[in-house]
């Protein structure tokens, strides 16, 4: 009976991992992008100009608070060999978290010499491939996040072996990957003082001691000539004196991290308890090892590697904790988690190994654990299309010079930086800017168009659009279809009557409203892209080199200008007097929040069910607020002049408070907002003053 039990649980935790480790690599096929993302700007792209520059001091210069040594080497050799495609990075990335999956199996094999052995083993490989941690998984830039819990687990083993076993080489292995744990993140700086520690508990010979003392010197004095604190971060000093309670919530709840997923509903008070817990645990196993000398010196490797993460844990704390507890829980935090609490279970289930009743709640325990975590495994399938085509567009932006901020802010938060990170990056058709996607666009705009296409494609210009502070472009939406082919153009050309380039779209969006109406197989035919300002003559196309087709499209400058709010454009906002016509309500707007000054009136009546429109009086060179849900489908933006539309579009969306204004002020003119959509996330609100100025 109990044989059957046993084998039907390795089954179970056999088909398990299969499923981890699949969906986890699907999950690296749909989230991949070839664009660079957030710190890779800096810290990838740049480093490889300036060290192509002659600048070798960038191979140790810190990023953040890090000295990255080990990343700069796979940055560079992706960058020079695989030409920035992020590919390699990726594999890099898998083999990473494939080792720890394999040190960790390796401390098992080591302790256990029971059935539980092959159980454990496939337990930690289902966590090292859970999807909790994805930001690190799909992320190019994050080897360093991997080899900096990676390496130290790696020279604690060795160390500890290396005792065991009395093999120089597994020591002086162990003493280099301590070394090169200081080149991974700021953190790694404490392995070669924990490796010391290590080495005086093990009783190693004085010459080994003395020489782990004179490499931890060296490193660190290496490590620390030249450091500056990096801005922005908290202080740990600060921390612990002004906010004492802040930190140490964040502390364990940073330590008990896994416990927040494993909670499924995300559960801090769960998490900050395992902290503590774990805090306890390694405290009590610490006592067993040195001062009772009751367990195997092979806890040693767990314990130390328990220790590294609590320290990293303080230092987090320390600097972090400032941007409040729900940062602890951030994805790429969940890597040093999942492995401190592997350990923390193979610990638990050696210890306890001879008391059955303990050892079935521990299974029962890892088993609830993997259920729960394979529900996050789902978001690896989650539909990727437009977010990884707003980052080509945004690329799109860079190469073609465009000050398209709210695109840009998709793959960096600072445009002025960015731009200059890119220039170098964009003349020498670097990662991205080498995609023949988009290499040189720059130098084609203007020019002649050599291919003369006869054969016409399907689709529409949906929508022509202003760019916040862009002076020479403007944006453009719609959607573009072989039906002869039953395929989606990649991209196409804008061009004008004399076959002069004008404009670029990226295509491949999605359009689920083009393949209920023309084919499924156009789902994805939706674009985006930029148009000069410059138009003259009436006929423009847009034209597929490969196919040959296109698309006669009618190209006007929009009468209708977005604009972000700043702080001194609340002049001459439309009155709550100038309504015409309204089946909007009053304040019927999503997680509705006073606007001091306004009066909001919003579609949102009975959820995104409602359908509704209001219709206001728009002169004088009066501007509207607006705000829309996070699909905007179904609402509209019509303009009447003398009772006739002159205009008509989607409205964009837009998640916080915008402008709508005239470009060119008519008279008689009529602004109406239609809600006509009963879909999720689909409603509209405007805000109207109700007083002459808001203070």
């Amino acid at each position: 009976m109990n044989n059957n039990i046993n084998q039907n649980k390795i089954l179970f935790f056999r088909v398990f991992v299969l499923f981890f480790i699949a969906s986890t690599m699907y999950g690296i096929y749909n989230h991949y992008s070839p664009v660079p993302f957030w710190d890779m700007w800096d810290g990838y792209l740049d480093f490889y100009v300036q060290v192509n520059n002659g600048n070798w001091n960038k191979w140790f210069a810190q990023h953040n608070e890090h000295r990255t040594i080990f990343s700069n080497i796979l940055f560079y050799i992706d960058l020079h060999y695989f030409y920035g495609l992020n590919i390699f990075l990726m594999f890099c990335n898998i083999f990473l978290m494939s080792s720890i999956a394999y040190i960790l199996a390796l401390v098992i094999i080591d302790l256990f010499q029971t059935k539980e052995k092959e159980i454990l083993v496939y337990f930690v490989i289902i966590l090292s491939f859970s999807w909790i941690q994805h930001e690190n998984i799909t992320w190019g830039f994050q080897s360093q996040f991997f080899s900096a819990y990676l390496f130290p687990l790696i020279s604690f083993y060795l160390i500890v072996k290396a005792h065991q076993q009395n093999n120089n080489k597994k020591f002086v292995l162990s003493l280099i990957f301590g070394v090169l744990s200081a080149g991974t993140m700021a953190n790694g700086i404490m392995v070669l003082p924990i490796l010391l520690v290590l080495s005086l508990f093990l009783k190693n010979n004085i010459l080994k001691t003395v020489l782990i003392f004179l490499v931890t010197v060296i490193v660190i004095y290496l490590y620390f000539k030249g450091y500056h604190s990096p801005s922005g971060h908290g202080s740990l000093k600060t921390t612990l004196l002004e906010h004492p309670k802040d930190f140490f919530k964040y502390l364990f709840a940073y330590l008990g991290g896994l416990f927040y997923y494993i909670s499924g509903k995300g559960s801090v008070l769960l998490s900050q308890l395992a902290g503590i817990f774990l805090l306890l645990f390694s405290i009590y196993f610490t006592y067993l090892l040195i001062i009772k000398k009751s367990v195997t010196k092979s806890y040693f490797i767990s314990l130390a590697f328990l220790l590294y993460y609590g320290g990293t844990a303080f230092g987090t704390a320390g600097g972090r904790s400032l941007f409040g507890i729900e940062q602890a829980f951030t994805s790429r935090y969940m890597t040093p988690s999942i492995i401190a609490w592997s350990l923390v279970f193979i610990l638990l289930l050696h210890h306890f190994q001879k008391y059955i009743q303990i050892k079935k709640i521990i299974s029962i325990f890892l088993i609830v654990i993997v259920l729960i975590l394979s529900v996050f495994q789902k978001k690896a399938f989650e539909n990727t299309v437009n977010d990884l085509l707003d980052k080509k567009v945004a690329s799109l932006a860079l190469e073609l010079s465009i000050y398209d901020e709210a695109s840009t802010n998709k793959i960096f938060p600072n445009y002025k930086w960015l731009v200059k990170l890119s220039k170098e990056a964009i003349s020498q058709n670097l990662s991205i800017f080498g995609n023949d996607l988009i290499c040189d666009l720059s130098l084609k705009m203007g020019n002649n168009f050599k291919t003369i296409a006869n054969d016409y494609l399907i689709g529409s210009l949906d929508s022509i659009e202003f760019i916040d502070n862009e002076k020479k472009y403007l944006k453009v939406r719609g959607w573009l279809f072989n039906d002869e082919l039953n395929q989606v153009p990649k991209y196409a050309y804008i061009v004008d009557k004399n076959n002069t380039i004008i404009g670029y779209v990226i295509s491949g969006f999605e359009r689920i409203d083009v393949a209920d109406s023309i084919s499924k197989d156009a789902k994805y035919s939706g674009f985006y892209g930029y148009v000069l300002k410059k138009l003259e003559g009436n006929d423009f196309y847009l034209i597929n080199d490969k196919l040959n087709k296109k698309l006669k499209i009618d190209i006007k400058i929009p009468i209708i200008k977005y604009q972000k709010i700043t702080t001194n454009n609340y002049s001459n906002i439309i009155l709550k007097e100038e309504i015409i016509s309204s089946t909007f309500e009053k304040n019927k707007i999503y997680k509705n929040r006073e606007l001091k000054g306004f009066e909001i009136y919003g579609s949102y009546i009975d959820g995104d069910l409602s359908k509704a429109s209001i219709q206001i009086e728009l002169n004088n060179n009066r501007k509207l607020l607006y705000k829309t849900g996070p699909r905007s489908n179904g609402q509209l933006i019509n303009i009447y002049q003398n009772g006739n539309i002159i205009y008509s579009q989607k409205l964009p969306i837009s998640r916080e408070w915008s402008f709508i204004r005239l470009n060119k002020i008519k008279k008689n003119i009529k602004l109406e907002i239609v809600d006509n959509s009963s879909e999720w996330g689909e409603w509209s609100a405007i805000a109207l003053r109700s007083e002459n100025e808001p203070k």
